[in-house]
């Protein structure tokens, strides 16, 4: 039997969260003097000790220039190696490596012929990743605009910016020193719209009660600081 724990390399390259999962996933070892006895029979007390499992980490990697390419001959390119000379000469790679934003990369590709400047191309990414859809958001009925989207995220990277805080906090409410408090930058918002925002492709996913802007955030940050100063 396996068990397979998913969670960001950063977690788990936290002490606390490691040592957790050992201590949790321990086998219980029954004494041999029962080995014969009915199962059945067998109670807590009947496990004198326990024994720890093996614990293998794995890392899921970035797609390779060779699946990123294939990938998007599935996902219909017009020629494969115009485009990937576009990705490789314009440093774009780190958004191609990624499955979600391939597929935008394409349809932009197939579009106009071109992917653009760096600029147009970040801007893009923020576009596609505020709007990549959460069915449970959906669900809930919590649906924002392009615009709305858009602005709240402006104002929490000028906040993040300013105040030197890389995190925010999920939870409304909840005091986490070091977080910002997203309902203090958007005090005009309901409440149920801000997890929704926190919710979307820009951010990592919630650990600790908190996100913080992509791994690129500094430069998607610095892009919509860009714009909300302009």
């Amino acid at each position: 039997m396996s068990f397979f724990v998913s969670s960001r390399i950063s977690d788990w390259n936290l002490r606390p969260v490691r040592e957790m999962v050992e201590q949790q996933l321990r086998l219980a070892k029954i004494p041999s003097s029962s080995a014969e006895a009915n199962v059945d029979d067998a109670t807590p007390a009947d496990t004198a000790s326990q024994e720890g499992v093996e614990i293998a980490v794995y890392c899921l990697s970035p797609l390779s220039a060779d699946a990123a390419k294939q990938l998007a001959m599935q996902y219909g390119v017009t020629s494969v190696s115009a485009f990937w000379n576009e990705v490789d000469a314009g440093g774009y790679t780190f958004l191609a490596s990624r499955p979600l934003d391939l597929e935008w990369m394409v349809s932009r590709w197939n579009a106009a012929g071109r992917l653009g400047t760096y600029a147009e191309v970040i801007q893009a990414a923020v576009a596609n990743r505020l709007l990549e859809k959460n069915p449970g958001y959906i669900e809930a009925g919590v649906v924002l605009s392009s615009d709305e989207l858009h602005r709240g995220a402006e104002i929490v990277a000028a906040a993040c910016v300013f105040s030197g805080m890389a995190y925010v906090r999920v939870e409304l409410g909840v005091s986490q020193s070091g977080a910002l408090a997203p309902a203090e930058v958007l005090p005009d918002w309901r409440p149920d719209a801000i997890p929704r925002l926190l919710g979307s492709a820009i951010f990592d996913e919630a650990t600790y009660g908190r996100v913080k802007f992509h791994h690129r955030a500094v430069r998607v940050s610095r892009c919509l600081l860009d714009k909300a100063a302009a």
